[in-house]
């Protein structure tokens, strides 16, 4: 499984329009060999579109030429999707609470949620031990074999004032998506080690690859480092750990490492994990590419 994430608005809830996006998924990812929807009550409407235009005779033929099956997870049951059913909600949300109540055309929209794809699809899942030229897993180097980005149309080279302001406007957008859902993302990720291990499982150990949490503002940038040591507080309890980034070492409060994605559906945690082999001298993305304005 890539993890990978799949955005698309619809502009109406007609058959031909989901058939149309259907069609355009699996051109785009390949063909799915089962799909599964949410069935909770926060989606009944959404549920019932769905149910509805199962039973269109076109999309029964084209689920049977692609042989694909369909299946709902239980209602009331979110368990049953795992995480792509928290990967959703989260942007869901972080929609919602950014730019739900804002302003933009339908264009603008799809700029926006196609950056939010690309972002979250770069976000790091694991790492390779061995392979030093793709150190960091993510969903677009599972997809494409290495990370992907957009380039973006910076508001300074805009000679039109309304094509600038209309360029900062969006900038700002992507920006708001993207700091509201990696903070919830971080802290999705830290529950969800907790509930798999137990609160004392979730402070970092001695060569565990971690994600530091920084101020940095370039979207889709992450910044790892591997823990060398971790510091006991008075209380004997960790506190806090040094974690190597590149040639550097610096100091950081638990509060500030988070568990990689996949290292929380792990079912064991070894208590002495052997240093991992990371090229944390490139751990981050590259920056977006510029390109000049039209």
């Amino acid at each position: 499984l890539t993890r990978a994430l799949y955005i698309e608005v619809l502009t109406t809830m007609e058959t031909t329009e989901f058939l149309g996006s259907l069609r355009r998924l699996i051109a785009r990812r390949g063909r799915p060999r089962k799909i599964y929807s949410d069935n909770g009550g926060t989606f009944v409407a959404a549920a019932k579109w769905l149910r509805t235009v199962m039973k269109d005779e076109r999309v029964g033929n084209l689920l049977a030429k692609e042989e694909i099956k369909w299946q709902f997870n239980l209602s009331r049951a979110p368990w049953w999707g795992g995480q792509f059913e928290r990967m959703i909600g989260l942007i869901k949300q972080s929609l919602y609470k950014t730019i739900g109540n804002g302003f933009l055309s339908l264009k603008e929209l799809r700029d926006v949620i196609l950056d939010v794809e690309v972002t979250l699809n770069n976000r790091p899942l694991s790492y390779v031990e061995d392979d030093i030229q793709f150190p960091i897993l993510t969903p677009n180097s599972l997809l494409y074999g290495r990370s992907n980005v957009l380039p973006e149309l910076e508001p300074h080279r805009v000679e039109s004032k309304d094509h600038r302001k209309q360029a900062k406007h969006l900038r700002r957008c992507k920006e708001a998506v993207w700091r509201r859902w990696k903070n919830e993302y971080l802290r999705g990720l830290r529950e969800r080690h907790n509930q798999q291990h137990g609160s004392k499982s979730s402070t970092p150990k001695v060569g565990e690859v971690v994600i530091i949490k920084s101020d940095e503002r370039n979207r889709g940038k992450w910044k790892l480092g591997v823990v060398e040591t971790v510091i006991v507080g008075i209380d004997n309890v960790v506190r806090g750990a040094k974690v190597r980034t590149g040639k550097s070492v610096v100091e950081r409060a638990v509060q500030h490492l988070f568990p990689l994605e996949l290292s929380c559906d792990k079912t064991e945690v070894t208590e002495q994990a052997t240093p991992a082999k990371l090229n944390v001298q490139a751990p981050e993305f590259q920056p977006r590419p510029k390109r000049q304005a039209a």
